[in-house]
This record gives C-alpha cells, sequence and structure tokens, in this order.
C-alpha cells in the first residue's frame, strides 16, 4: 500500500514525536546542567568573597604578594616613618598622615578593595621631658574581597538569558496538541497489539434513531414545554450526551490538521475507536449540492488526522430536504481515498 495510508502515516508520526520529546529531555538535561555548571564555575571563581577577609585569605595573600603592592606600602611606610619622626622632633601637633586605598584584581571576576587608615599607635615617643609626649602612627588595613562589577553583570545576564530560552523553547503545549499526540502514540503503541474495529454498530443504531430520540424529547408529560432540537447545535448538544453514554472517551471540537491553509475543528472524535463524527443538520441553503461541498472539505481535512480511520458523516435532516442521499453518499465514497466514511442519516427514510 502506499505511503500515505493513516497507519503508516500514525507510524511515522508516533517515531517523529518520541524522537522530539527525547530530543527535548536532552535538550532540557543539557541548558539545565550548563546552567548549573556556568554557576558552579562562578562560585568557584569568586570563592574567596566568602572567606575572612584578611591576610590568610588567598585572594588577599596574592595582592600582598605583587610587585605593584610591595612597591606601595614601601615608599608609605618610609613616608610613615619620617612623618613620626618629624612629629618626634616637633613641640606642635600635626595632623595625622594622609590615608590611602588600594584596589587589584588577584585574578578574574575577583576586587581586593584594601583600605589605610592613619591611627595613632598605643606607645608614645621618650623626649626625656615632662611635657606630653606626641603620638606616632601607624596604618591600619580595612580589607574587602568582592566580586567584580563586570563579572556579576555577565555571569547574571547569562543565567538570565538561558533561563528566559529554556522558558521559550520548551514551552508547555496546547491542550489540542497534547491531545494529538497523545491520540497518535496510543495507535503507535497499540495498533499491532490490539486492532481497533472499524465497525461499531452501536454508533450506527445510534446516529441512525437520533430522529426518534429527538421527537421524543418534544413529548413531555403533563403538557410541559418539550425540548425542541432547532439547529445543528442542538443537534451536536444532544449527540454529545448521547455519546457520553456509550462511550468513555468522547472528545468535542478536536483540532484538525490545516488544510489550505486553515484549520478547524471535527465535532467529535472517539479515539479508541478512532472513529470521527462529523454533524450537519439540513436547513434552508443546506442541501445536497452545498452540503456535499462541505463534507467533501471535511474529509480533505479529517484525512491527514493520525487518529481518524473510520469517518462517520451523520445528516439530520428532520424536514427531508435532501432530494439524492444515495448519490451524496456515493459522492463521499470516491471522495474517501483509503479511508473509510459513511454517511447516515436519520429518519432513515430519508434515503429511501
Amino acid at each position: 500500500m502506499s505511503s500515505l495510508q493513516p497507519g503508516n502515516t500514525a507510524e511515522s508520526l508516533g517515531r517523529i514525536i518520541l524522537s522530539t520529546r527525547r530530543a527535548q529531555l536532552f535538550s532540557r538535561f543539557m541548558w539545565g546542567g550548563n546552567m548549573v555548571l556556568i554557576a558552579a564555575s562562578y562560585l568557584m571563581l569568586i570563592w574567596p568573597v566568602f572567606m575572612p577577609a584578611g591576610f590568610t585569605n588567598p585572594a588577599v595573600v596574592k595582592v600582598a604578594g605583587s610587585e605593584r603592592y610591595r612597591q606601595m606600602t614601601d615608599s608609605l611606610r618610609q613616608e610613615l616613618k619620617a612623618w613620626n619622626e618629624g612629629l618626634a622632633q616637633s613641640t606642635l601637633q600635626r595632623d595625622p598622615p594622609p590615608d590611602f586605598m588600594l584596589l587589584d584584581v588577584p585574578w578574574p571576576g575577583l576586587v581586593v578593595e584594601m583600605n589605610y587608615r592613619a591611627v595613632p599607635r598605643s606607645d608614645a615617643l621618650s623626649t626625656g621631658e615632662s611635657a606630653p609626649n606626641p603620638l606616632r602612627y601607624k596604618y591600619d588595613p580595612q580589607i574587602r574581597v568582592m566580586p567584580s562589577v563586570i563579572g556579576l553583570i555577565i555571569f547574571v545576564t547569562l543565567e538570565i538569558a538561558m533561563a528566559l530560552f529554556m522558558a521559550f523553547l520548551f514551552v508547555h503545549k496546547s491542550r489540542e496538541q497534547a491531545d494529538f499526540e497523545s491520540g497518535v502514540l496510543r495507535r503507535f503503541f497499540h495498533d499491532d497489539e490490539t486492532p481497533v474495529p472499524l465497525n461499531n454498530p452501536g454508533v450506527e443504531r445510534l446516529l441512525a434513531n437520533f430522529h426518534t430520540f429527538a421527537v421524543q424529547l418534544n413529548r413531555r408529560r403533563g403538557g410541559r414545554s418539550g425540548i425542541v432540537v432547532k439547529d445543528e447545535y442542538d443537534v451536536q448538544d444532544v449527540l454529545h450526551a448521547l455519546l457520553k453514554l456509550h462511550f468513555k472517551d468522547v472528545r468535542a471540537e478536536e483540532q484538525t490538521p490545516s488544510h489550505a491553509g486553515a484549520a478547524a475543528r471535527m465535532d467529535f472524535l472517539l479515539p479508541d475507536e478512532q472513529t470521527v463524527i462529523e454533524v450537519k443538520m439540513t436547513r434552508d441553503g443546506l442541501r445536497d449540492g452545498k452540503l456535499g461541498e462541505e463534507l467533501i472539505v471535511d474529509v480533505e481535512r479529517y484525512r491527514g488526522h493520525p487518529g481518524c480511520r473510520r469517518l462517520i458523516c451523520f445528516v439530520y435532516d428532520p424536514e427531508q430536504r435532501v432530494v439524492n442521499p444515495f448519490g451524496l453518499a456515493a459522492d463521499l465514497a470516491r471522495a474517501s481515498g483509503d479511508m473509510s466514511v459513511e454517511v447516515i442519516f436519520s429518519p432513515a427514510t430519508s434515503q429511501a
């Protein structure tokens, strides 16, 4: 048979859906793993931030061992020594020596800030006189180890960008798409094990006797107003309730594949039976010709749905508007191709 048969199409689609889901799952793990790896790498880069900011901190040790630090502190120590010696030889009180700050980058992503403040020393100079001894000064370092602003911005931007991309790439599916994929996979896994019968006489009897049921709804006891089936929406509502009595899984308004650039919704899908029911009710302007055209378009739409092996076109014709029901059924049979298409009229006398 041709590769375009519904069974072959469902098998191909099933394999594609499974491959896509495996690829998406792998991508989720990869993207999540990359985000965790980047975060772990950044934390390993700035781990001295979480240690005490003293001369035992590895980042501070690296800065303190640099040539730039030694040159700056050596010159400052000499200036401080001269300052203290000059202060000892003077009887005047002078302002303390100036503070200074050192910023250095021990490695990318990390900054060490050293603020040196001149503070009085606890000991005093001995002058051998009764006058108060002037104070000497020392530098007291205040050290901070912190992430660099540029590195932090790059890390946060990268994590946010990856999170947004994951949210966009793995957005939740619509209900129609999820139902469509579920139907394909159900058929893919169970097609060979539990063949689905293509004939369901219960559906045929239910549809053929629909007019009798509708007439009975209009005959109520006690003079109460009857329930009248006036239009196609009424037919769909009543038929939906009837189908629920006989089938566990009845899906209304299932999405159909796009046809000629437009998508539509089927009236009822019985996924376990792989049967679609399309409902029509005749009226002025919807008779043989127009009715046939609409049903042929529906046949073309449903042909590409993997969950549809059998299409039942249910025509409710209470006023006997269809003149040639046999011709209409024959036209649809010619347009059905490999898909099973049946036309059921109610009342059944319209086919006489």
